[in-house]
Formats: C-alpha cells, sequence, structure tokens
C-alpha cells in the first residue's frame, strides 16, 4: 500500500518536502489558498511595477 502525504502550503517548504516525500515514494497531495505557488519567493504587479513579497527579516545582520 502506497504512503500519502497532504502538504498545506506552497511556499518554498512545502514544495520542499513535496519533491522529497515523492522521490521517497509517496503519493503527495499540495494544497494552497493563493492562485500562485511560492509563498514568499512569488510576486505580485501593482500599476504595473512589480513587487517581490520577499523575507521579512533578515538572517545574517552582519552582512547589512
Amino acid at each position: 500500500m502506497k504512503r500519502k502525504a497532504i502538504i498545506i502550503g506552497s511556499g518554498i517548504a512545502g514544495l520542499a518536502v513535496s519533491i522529497r516525500l515523492k522521490s521517497k515514494g509517496y503519493d503527495v497531495e499540495v494544497y494552497e489558498k493563493n492562485d500562485n505557488v511560492g509563498g514568499k519567493l512569488s510576486d505580485f504587479y501593482i500599476d504595473n511595477f512589480r513587487h517581490d513579497f520577499g523575507p521579512k527579516l533578515f538572517t545574517m545582520p552582519d552582512l547589512i
């Protein structure tokens, strides 16, 4: 019997774990509330200008 995994959210973590589980033989379903995948890696447009959602914090403040 094939094992099944359900992933909530298609951000970078959801996509990474779904690829990993699929490569290990799981039957994977990914659910996302938005129309596009990528989470913080996606973008949006306002008045023909592209904006990145991007990270909200810096994890290496010594590089700033």
